[in-house]
Order: C-alpha cells, then structure tokens, then sequence
C-alpha cells in the first residue's frame, strides 16, 4: 500500500498510509492502539488530489489528532484482575472494548465513557456466580444461596448474611489479582455454612485454600492500588 507525507502547518510530516477502496471521497483514520494515520480514498483518484487533501484540510484534522495521541500516551490505567490496563478514552460514537489487556472506549462525553464502563465492569458479576457455585461444591455440605450482589462497599470486600443466605461482595472485587478474587469469595462462601470465624471455620478454609492467611495479608496491602477503579478525567 502507498504511504504519502502530509506536510502540516508546524512544519513537520505525517506519513499517511494510504487504501484505495470503492468508495467516491477520501476519509482520514487513525489508530489510537498503534498510533498511526491512513486514509481511504477512491480507486480512480490520482496521488497529486490525495497529496493536495492532505496537506490542505487533512492537516487540520492531524495535527488535532496527533495532540490526541500524546494525551493517550500519557494514558491512565484500570486495576484489573491484578495488571494496571491502560484506558484509551476517545470522543465519538458509543463504543467499548477489551482487547489484550487495554480497555478501549469511545463515547461522546467522558461521564458516558464511564457509563458504558461500568455496564461492563458490573456484568464481571457472571464470573463472580460461577466461582462461588464452584467453591459451595467443594464444600462437602449443602450450601444455600438465595442472592448475590456487587456493591460500593466501603470497607469490606465482601459481606455475608447467613441467616438471609445473601453475600455481596465490593464492586472493587475484579480490580484484585486472580488468587485474592478467590480468596474472598471463599471466605464469604464459609460464612454460609460457619457464621463465625471460629475453629470450624478455620479449619474449612486450610482444607480448602492452606495459604488463606497469607492470601489475607496480601489482600491488605491491596486497599490503597484499588482505591479508585475508574480515573478522573484527564486534563
């Protein structure tokens, strides 16, 4: 594929990769991931109007992008699963992904961004059913669940009601690593079965995790790395 320079009012050049397509104007892109810039363009059009575009109202366009990509090179980062994932927030139409570790979202406003972050983030609750139903199986006791629940725990990561047989569990609980996610909900899981943390209790959490207590030492040193889930906006 051709790369043309575009010549920008501040003097320096942007390659511009270049794809011919069928289509009747030319469109400018840019990657945020890889940061780089392309551009369809029609078949038929010759290099000379595509250079001509460049340099005239595709610099503009540039040259404001461009100051987008430093912003995200600058990027913040999501706590998740124990790995800080880069945020990359662009302004356009609604959009989220997850890929390779990098939450990608484009949304209109930054506050909407967040909303559609949040949706994805409170759906981790599937994951979260599926690991306490494993752990009520390994049990050896029947285990009765009623309810289950991500909210804004302050301090608690998890809180179980036996008598209600309901256990909600704070909405920071995926910003912890792999292990420590389990670790809490085993923790919670007992307090079904043993209310207390008694001898009985104790002893169902070395059978089923022996290095619970220093899961929970680790779990300490957590709090303040997964304080804050969602950044503030930048700038």
């Amino acid at each position: 594929m051709p790369i043309l320079s575009a010549h920008l009012p501040d003097g320096s050049q942007e390659p511009v990769e270049i794809r011919l397509r069928k289509q009747r104007r030319m469109i400018l892109h840019v990657d945020a991931e890889e940061a780089y810039f392309w551009m369809s363009a029609p078949r038929t059009i010759s290099m000379a109007k595509m250079q001509e575009f460049l340099d005239g109202k595709g610099a503009a366009w540039i040259m404001e992008q461009r100051e987008r990509l430093r912003q995200i090179g600058e990027r913040d980062t999501i706590p998740y699963r124990g790995y800080d994932c880069p945020l990359i927030y662009m302004e356009g139409p609604p959009s989220f992904s997850f890929d390779d570790g990098t939450f990608m979202i484009t949304a209109p406003t930054y506050a909407e961004a967040e909303s559609l972050f949040w949706d994805w983030w409170y759906g981790q609750i599937d994951d979260c059913i599926g690991r306490v139903l494993e752990w009520a199986k390994r049990m050896g006791t029947t285990v009765i669940l009623r309810d289950l629940r991500l909210g804004p725990l302050k301090s608690a990561w998890g809180i179980c009601y036996p008598e209600k047989c309901v256990i909600t569990f704070s909405d920071r609980l995926y910003a912890l690593p792999e292990r420590l996610i389990d670790y809490i909900i085993l923790h919670e899981v007992t307090h079904l079965v043993y209310p207390d943390h008694g001898p009985q209790f104790r002893a169902k959490m070395f059978e089923l995790m022996l290095d619970w207590e220093e899961r929970r030492r680790e779990l300490k040193a957590e709090s303040d790395h997964t304080a804050v889930i969602w950044p503030r906006q930048p700038g």
